[in-house]
């Protein structure tokens, strides 16, 4: 969508170049300018408040993984238990 200037006329982007015979050309060398003018302040951004601008790295964990252990070690038996039960005296 054009913007409109002052007068109510369509304003001029820059990307089109009016040769001498009246055709009006795509001018690759502005849209290139304007391009890494985009990316330079996205970087400046990133680099100023990443949290907010920086790139977004997504964790997805939704998939059939299962973290449960493969072994399950027990710290402590019945025994040692029993045993202490019997030094107390109870």
């Amino acid at each position: 969508m054009a913007s409109k200037d002052a007068d109510g006329r369509q304003a001029e982007s820059g990307d089109y170049v009016t040769t001498s015979d009246g055709k009006r050309i795509v001018d690759h060398e502005n849209i290139q300018r304007s391009r890494l003018r985009v990316d330079a302040r996205k970087w400046a951004a990133a680099r100023l408040a990443p949290k907010k601008y920086g790139d977004r790295l997504e964790h997805d964990h939704k998939g059939g993984l299962d973290f449960r252990p493969a072994i399950l070690i027990q710290i402590g038996s019945v025994e040692r238990e029993d045993d202490a039960k019997l030094i107390e005296g109870h």
